[in-house]
């Protein structure tokens, strides 16, 4: 970890990028892959990797009180479909939604981007829908 990120590596931004998208467009790819590259330092990388591997919010679940909306596709490869449906169910009130997607991030190429993106907007999270020219994760994110 410590020797390859930020590095302009190739094979090793394949290591995080399938698994995270495997269903994004080569943009959007390598636009996470630069983000990967430009917004953290390999130290921080390897730290969070680390420390995140040992997180465990079960017992904070219960502790909720906001809306919540819990999306989670359901061909995720980093995390397991039915574990994000054991946080929305211990969140009272919490509203589960399946993806039909294998990507773990989201992306504006998902077959079900529209509906997610609804989802979210009804959520009250967002003010308005992505124009058609807009692509990547990153850029739709910070606009918003």
């Amino acid at each position: 970890m410590r020797l390859g990120w930020g590095a302009d590596d190739p094979a090793f931004c394949q290591l995080f990028t399938p698994r995270m998208m495997p269903g994004a467009s080569k943009e959007e790819a390598d636009a996470f892959n630069e983000l990967q590259r430009r917004t953290t330092s390999a130290e921080m990388a390897a730290r969070y990797f680390a420390t995140v591997g040992d997180f465990d919010i079960n017992d904070l679940l219960a502790k909720v009180t906001v809306p919540t909306l819990v999306m989670h596709a359901r061909g995720d490869l980093m995390q397991p479909f039915e574990k994000g449906r054991r946080i929305a169910s211990a969140i009272l009130g919490a509203r589960f939604v399946a993806l039909q997607s294998n990507n773990h991030m989201f992306c504006l190429s998902m077959v079900e981007r529209n509906s997610c993106i609804a989802e979210i907007a009804c959520h009250g999270t967002i003010s308005r829908l992505p124009a058609a020219g807009e692509i990547g994760i990153f850029r739709v994110c910070w606009e918003w």
